[in-house]
């Protein structure tokens, strides 16, 4: 008679003595792992896809919250007086060929008989919060074309803005990114992380709102250069004519070649509209400087490149019109 083999019943005795044997928190992530292993197909993607919808959900609530920050903005912003002559506009078109350069308002000529007032006209200033983004060119029924600043037929006359007005368009976009953060714990693998990274934010912020003297500085005109047949991601404006040749209310006119203990314009400064263009009103977010070419022998002006101070104009969803500051013909 063959004799029965009990050497497996051993192992299995000991294999089960040490599962019983080892810490509670590793048995159950030894567990929820066989579990997924032998999980079905279908109750695996049933969780990914309720995974999505979250990650869907979380989104939304990202865009909704920067949408109020732009609204809040826009009422608390320091142009209220002239703004609120403005109206909303929600863009509703961007045509393929011109991708830069143009896009089409829901505004018109019906919008100026409903407000008993000319709000929409040609070369009405259009804005994104607090910053230029291009200006009406075309007035229809019920809705209006829009020039864009990436355009290279619109030239804003701008001027250096260092100090107080620079840091509050920091603190703006610091401010945001912090608000976003919080509402975003998937971005961290440990809570540590993200605690640091909202000190660090908050520490900036802290030191953009100490009280600061605004410095107004070198002149000049931005243009665009859009790319008119096929849709452009590099939103650089060139800048040139940047000096400081005459004088004015804000101080003595500076000589470009001799040393100064304070730079006419660098990298980072803001530059907002002067209202000598007869277009666009003064004190106007256009752009921020990214780069300065070195001034040349002969030479009796910068040129530079600035960043859109509106940010990304392929993500534009509402703006705001204002009136035109040219005189109306009669």
């Amino acid at each position: 008679m063959k004799r029965r083999s009990y050497k497996p019943y051993i192992f299995l005795a000991l294999t089960l003595f040490f599962l019983l044997s080892i810490k509670a928190n590793l048995a159950s992530n030894l567990r929820s792992f066989a579990v997924q292993v032998a999980a079905p197909t279908w109750l695996r993607e049933k969780k990914q896809k309720k995974s999505s919808v979250k990650e869907k959900l979380l989104l939304e609530n990202i865009h909704l919250k920067q949408e109020i920050v732009e609204l809040r903005d826009l009422l608390l912003s320091d142009q209220i007086n002239h703004q609120i002559c403005g109206t909303l506009a929600k863009v509703i078109f961007r045509e393929p060929s011109s991708w830069s350069s143009t896009i089409w308002i829901n505004i018109g000529e019906d919008t100026n008989s409903k407000l008993g007032k000319i709000v929409v006209a040609e070369n009405s200033p259009i804005l994104k919060e607090k910053a230029i983004v291009g200006v009406v060119e075309y007035v229809g029924k019920v809705q209006s074309r829009v020039r864009l600043i990436t355009d290279a037929g619109v030239i804003p006359s701008v001027r250096v803005s260092r100090g107080l007005l620079q840091n509050k368009y920091l603190f703006e976009w610091v401010d945001l990114v912090h608000q976003s953060i919080n509402t975003r714990d998937d971005l961290f693998e440990f809570s540590e992380e993200k605690q640091l990274i909202q000190n660090v934010l908050c520490k900036i912020k802290s030191t953009l709102s100490k009280e600061e003297k605004t410095l107004y500085l070198a002149k000049g005109e931005l243009y665009g250069s859009s790319a008119p047949l096929f849709r452009s991601r590099n939103q650089i404006l060139k800048g040139v004519g940047f000096n400081y040749d005459f004088a004015d209310s804000e101080g003595p006119a500076c000589d470009l070649r001799k040393n100064s203990p304070i730079p006419l314009i660098k990298k980072g400064d803001l530059l907002v509209t002067t209202g000598l263009d007869g277009v666009f009103p003064s004190g106007y977010q256009v752009g921020i400087v990214s780069h300065v070419e070195p001034l040349k022998e002969g030479e009796i002006a910068y040129e530079l490149e600035a960043r859109i101070a509106a940010g990304n104009l392929d993500e534009l969803n509402y703006v705001t019109v204002l009136p035109s500051i040219i005189p109306l013909e009669k």
